[in-house]
């Protein structure tokens, strides 16, 4: 018997959940990948019956239509509840942030087809809020996670001898190299601070603030003169929320001074080279 492409759409909508079930212990990108394709192959057919709705055809093609957007919508969602879960596993802060994005596009196609009910909108409009706090207190987990390893290191090696018959002071082991960094992690950023023996100034900014792109040659110049005695951060607050979120941004740029690990002074604003040095010297 052949079976109609509604009864395969109901298989379709009816099986991926039950087997991502099990597949959400092993998910990989590649299987993420594969329920994304069979996803979008269920849209596009969708939309061929939509578009060859007519005559005395049309109202069974547009049922047809229907039932095989449904099947899509539903292997979104299941593929967006897969990425959740793997996040809430994961201890690598580049594949939260590949998941998240794997489920917010999942969420996106969902809200992307036409006479979408409003029942459907509000679940995928939720998720979508759940989703951002999720990916915030796991990016805030990991973060914490390698404060406390480094606290370990730093408690493992404390009494460790730095030559024979002598016992380390306790400290950490701090660097006097200065000059420009593009920070790219939360960790990187963590790492670099409390390591350096230098003041640091941390610039928060992003690609697409006209004061940010406007600052930049003068902080690199000011950067490369005091290579010897500063050290210069700059972080992407979207491409690493986790560290703006640490020091409460709320505005680019956002140019802050540590010394020891610690905060003694911010300022909000873009500023020529003359201005940077004095914010800096000020402390």
């Amino acid at each position: 018997m052949r079976t109609s492409i509604a009864a395969l759409a109901l298989i379709v909508a009816l099986a991926i959940p039950a087997a991502a079930q099990h597949a959400v212990i092993t998910l990989s990108p590649q299987d993420v990948e594969a329920l994304s394709r069979q996803a979008e192959r269920l849209v596009e057919q969708a939309r061929e019956r939509f578009d060859r709705a007519d005559g005395a055809n049309g109202l069974a093609l547009l049922q047809q239509a229907a039932e095989l957007e449904s099947g899509a919508q539903s292997l979104q969602f299941e593929l967006a509840r897969l990425a959740e879960n793997q996040m809430e596993r994961s201890l690598d802060e580049e594949e939260v942030e590949s998941l998240a994005a794997t489920a917010r596009a999942a969420y996106g196609r969902v809200l992307e087809v036409a006479d979408i009910s409003s029942i459907t909108k509000m679940r995928a409009d939720r998720g979508l809020a759940r989703l951002a706090q999720l990916q915030t207190n796991r990016l805030e987990d990991l973060e914490r996670r390698e404060e406390t390893a480094d606290d370990y290191l730093v408690m493992a090696t404390s009494n460790l001898p730095t030559r024979p018959g002598e016992r380390s002071s306790g400290s950490v082991a701090r660097t006097s190299s200065g000059g420009y960094r593009n920070i790219t992690s939360a960790s990187q950023f963590h790492n670099l601070v409390q390591r350096s023996g230098l003041p640091v100034l941390v610039e928060i900014g992003a690609s697409w603030c006209p004061p940010c792109r406007a600052m930049e040659p003068h902080i690199r110049s000011l950067a490369a003169e005091r290579s010897s005695s500063l050290l210069v951060l700059a972080v992407d607050g979207d491409d690493v929320p986790t560290v703006a979120q640490r020091f409460g941004v709320q505005a680019y740029p956002t140019l802050i001074m540590m010394r020891g690990g610690r905060e003694v002074g911010r300022i909000v604003g873009g500023m020529d080279k003359q201005n940077l040095a004095l914010f800096v010297d000020r402390y």
